[in-house]
């Protein structure tokens, strides 16, 4: 990292939505972008299909060994979004603050519940509360991504989170979002002993889900293929593997069998088709991130590790199943 990539990561703290022009200047950085993503902090159960978010933990630490939990990276995150430790805003613009009462209205929901005496089988009605918050398990987190040319590499920072609770349809939606606070340079190590909770997180974003700042999607998805073609930037397959450079042009091609039956004869046919990905298949980014959290001063920070340009693949119906990983680039 130079002194150009220091200094710029030393002014993410400080990054707001109106000063986002310290990196729109910056001439090393031709690409930057808001991104939302849902993520899990914790690994509670396996992964539906290859495009859902998954945590590995890395540390977690907990002193209570009579009160276990398993989901104790999740469980610190809520405490601090109850205690008021980070500010709390209407949506992810963070424009509109809410106070801590209002907060609490729209975590405490209470209702009416209608039983029926066993004994009277007369009607009973009980007045019942229910903490939205305690029912969170997985967040939705703004980031700002941007892209070093100069170093040919993505950072990424968190600037925001939102826990994913219910509404009355029982949709998830993100009520209350929570400004993080500056980052630290010495907590992006597992080790040091003020970050409780450390996570490696891998999950896909969705084109749809940026909002460019500089430059263009198109002008970086062309950047990094010419990095490919020319060798000035090193591809990793997904053993992290790095792809020697006589087989970089098959990066984006793919070949797939298709199996049909002859409706007269009844017979199995195979054929082997070969097909060429171009940047404009291009629509969602693999992301693999380690993640830190230190209870006490509040910072919850992130680290890019590798992202990976992806396409969609579907079926014989054009039914999404999954999302192919073209190359990845990695953190050296």
């Amino acid at each position: 990292m130079n002194i150009r990539i220091g200094a710029l990561l030393l002014l993410l703290p400080f990054i707001t939505k109106a000063q986002y022009s310290n990196i729109i200047k910056n001439d090393d950085i031709s690409w930057a972008a808001e991104s939302f993503s849902a993520i899990s902090f914790d690994n509670q159960c396996p992964p539906k299909k290859d495009h859902h978010p998954t945590a590995t933990p890395i540390k977690i630490l907990q002193t209570d060994f009579d009160a276990l939990s398993e989901q104790a990276f999740t469980d610190a995150l809520i405490s601090k979004m109850r205690n008021g430790t980070w500010k709390a805003y209407k949506d992810h613009t963070l424009s509109k603050a809410l106070d801590v009462s209002a907060v609490n209205d729209i975590y405490m929901i209470i209702d009416t519940v209608i039983t029926f005496d066993p004994e009277t089988y007369e009607e009973v009605m009980n007045v019942v509360q229910y903490d939205l918050l305690a029912t969170a398990s997985q967040f939705k987190v703004k980031q700002l991504w941007f892209f070093n040319d100069d170093e040919g590499s993505f950072e990424t920072t968190a600037l925001a989170i939102a826990p994913l609770v219910k509404n009355e349809l029982g949709s998830l939606h993100t009520p209350v979002w929570y400004k993080l606070p500056s980052p630290s340079k010495k907590l992006f190590n597992p080790a040091h002993k003020k970050v409780q909770y450390a996570a490696y997180l891998s999950f896909f974003v969705d084109e749809m889900e940026m909002q460019v700042l500089k430059g263009s999607l198109t002008e970086l998805k062309g950047n990094l293929i010419k990095r490919l073609e020319t060798g000035t930037m090193i591809a990793y397959d997904a053993d992290k593997h790095p792809i020697p450079q006589e087989e970089v042009k098959d990066i984006f091609i793919a070949t797939d069998t298709i199996y049909t039956i002859d409706p007269e004869t009844y017979e199995a046919n195979f054929e082997v088709v070969k097909r060429e990905y171009r940047s404009e298949d291009i629509n969602d980014y693999h992301s693999q991130q380690s993640w830190f959290f230190d209870p006490q001063s509040g910072r919850l920070q992130c680290r890019a590790e590798a992202i990976a340009p992806s396409v969609a693949i579907t079926d014989e119906y054009g039914t999404l199943t999954n999302y192919r990983p073209l190359f990845f680039w990695h953190r050296e």
